[in-house]
């Protein structure tokens, strides 16, 4: 594949992965679900694998075609914003396992993961609310 074809795919990946909203809530608050387009690294940078963050029936899950994890969010012992990097969320499993997370906007531009971190920490008491 040229240097152009998989620019062209890549664009064209995003562009689809962008048209599905940025957050959606559930319908109810009971279940929430909810969906970032973001990219994942067990470094802390930026990683090139993009994909959806995804949190539902209770599991905080990252797809792409390079990379996919999940883990409950009853076993995530720490969800913040990285030391490293203020555009990093990190996400801490209990078992000591490390993911660095980057959420993209719109442009695809790397925004803070503010309220990505907020919205897991809200998970993780219960208390997720339809607003965003």
């Amino acid at each position: 594949m040229t240097r152009f074809a998989q620019m062209f795919t890549r664009i064209a990946v995003a562009m689809l992965i962008v048209a599905a909203p940025q957050v959606a809530a559930a319908q109810t608050a009971d279940s929430p679900s909810l969906t970032w387009l973001a990219a994942s690294s067990p470094e802390p940078t930026i990683s090139t694998a993009w994909g959806r963050l995804t949190m539902k029936q209770g599991v905080l899950a990252f797809r792409s075609s390079d990379s996919e994890w999940d883990v409950p969010v009853s076993e995530i012992r720490r969800a913040a914003i990285s030391e490293s990097s203020d555009r990093l969320m990190i996400i801490e499993r209990a078992d000591g396992s490390v993911f660095y997370v980057a959420i993209f906007g719109t442009g695809m531009i790397v925004e803070s993961p503010k309220k990505a971190v907020d919205m897991i920490q809200r998970a993780q008491r219960g208390t997720v609310s339809r607003r965003y």
